[in-house]
């Protein structure tokens, strides 16, 4: 199968797992607009409301996250033909998702110094250092 035609499959297939989402993303959205981003004031007067106005559960958080994950890992195997386990294990995940597109922007210099010796990098190495 061509490139173009496998990008057109992901595509295909992150549209259908999104549009799976769009009731549980109008409550995430909900509760970041009323409870979260702009207290809102009918969120005030009566907060249980909220939880009937815009449902959200665990299960429903994994969801989207499981979804997120297919399509992000869809796209990344047509681009480096990798994967990545994206599993919410605690608090301090966004660390890991830090590191790994740390490492990401070291191979792409890495890729630039290589292709083109004498000219500097028109972007930066990331601070962090490279993983071991």
């Amino acid at each position: 199968m061509e490139q173009p035609e496998q990008v057109s499959l992901a595509v295909k297939d992150a549209e259908k797992r999104i549009a799976g989402l769009q009731d549980i993303l109008v409550s995430v959205q909900k509760r970041r607009n009323e409870a979260i981003a702009h207290l809102d004031p009918g969120t005030v007067v009566d907060p249980a409301g909220l939880e009937s106005r815009a449902k959200l559960t665990i299960p429903d958080l994994k969801k989207v996250f499981d979804e997120t994950s297919a399509v992000l890992n869809g796209v990344m195997r047509l681009w480096q033909d990798t994967y990545a386990y994206l599993e919410f294990i605690g608090s301090d995940d966004y660390k890991t998702a830090l590191e790994l597109i740390a490492e990401a922007k070291h191979a792409q210099v890495d890729k630039w110094e290589k292709e083109f010796p004498n000219l500097p990098c028109d972007f930066p190495r990331p601070q962090t250092p490279r993983r071991p």
